[in-house]
């Protein structure tokens, strides 16, 4: 399942978790890190997605609201924002002016760069994109991606397949500079959100397709321990 989102229209924001990406030489800060989307955005909420990696699963870095999570690695892919709201998705060795970005989450190397399939990706088999722990290589997977002019951005979900296949679905798509976001059954959504019924308030999340894991308040009543992006109107 590929999610365009037009970015004229939307805006892309990335929120760290109650824990993760964990510093192993930083304790948790409950009160910086609540782990749900803001309440001053949530009436121009359209839709929210799933981060990237646990720490532990190659340390990508993270950093939003002004505070680095993990720091950065030199050759993994970035999702970057700038001030304005345009996204970049790059390695982070592209990446020359780092004070001028709102919020950037790594990922394992960049899976598509300026159109062109990473060179590791020419074998099914290849685990540096995640794997189960018995080293199974077909799974759920998730990836952003941005078109050549930097008007969409490709939010992708797929169950069941490689990251060679998940790299080639994004390419079809339109994306030319794709980044791997999440693996496995429980952590890849794509979630939308519409007013609950009046007896309750507020507002209620649904999964876009069939067979995504997720609670009705996810990312609003309680503190997602992982990272996730939200989307909303300009």
């Amino acid at each position: 399942f590929v999610f365009a989102l037009d970015l004229s229209r939307l805006e892309v924001h990335a929120v760290a978790g109650s824990v993760e990406p964990r510093r192993d030489d930083a304790p948790v800060d409950a009160a910086a890190r609540p782990g749900v989307i803001p309440s001053s955005d949530r009436g121009a909420l359209v839709a929210a997605f799933n981060g990237g990696f646990k720490a532990e699963h190659g340390h990508y870095g993270m950093m939003s609201n002004g505070v680095e999570w993990l720091a950065p690695k030199k050759h993994s892919c970035t999702i970057a924002a700038q001030v304005d709201g345009r996204l970049t998705i790059a390695p982070w060795t592209s990446i020359t002016d780092d004070s001028s970005l709102s919020w950037w989450r790594q990922t394992p190397a960049c899976m598509v760069e300026g159109g062109v399939l990473h060179s590791g990706l020419r074998a099914e088999g290849n685990r540096n994109w995640g794997a189960t722990l018995e080293g199974d290589t077909v799974i759920r997977r998730s990836a952003v991606g941005l078109s050549d002019d930097g008007k969409f951005l490709f939010v992708g979900i797929g169950n069941s397949m490689t990251a060679p296949a998940l790299a080639r679905g994004m390419l079809h798509a339109g994306a030319t500079q794709v980044a791997q976001l999440d693996v496995n059954f429980s952590y890849p959504r794509f979630l939308t959100y519409q007013d609950a019924p009046e007896s309750e308030g507020g507002l209620v999340a649904r999964g876009a397709v069939r067979g995504l894991l997720y609670e009705s308040d996810e990312y609003l009543g309680h503190a997602s321990k992982r990272d996730f992006f939200y989307v909303t109107l300009r």
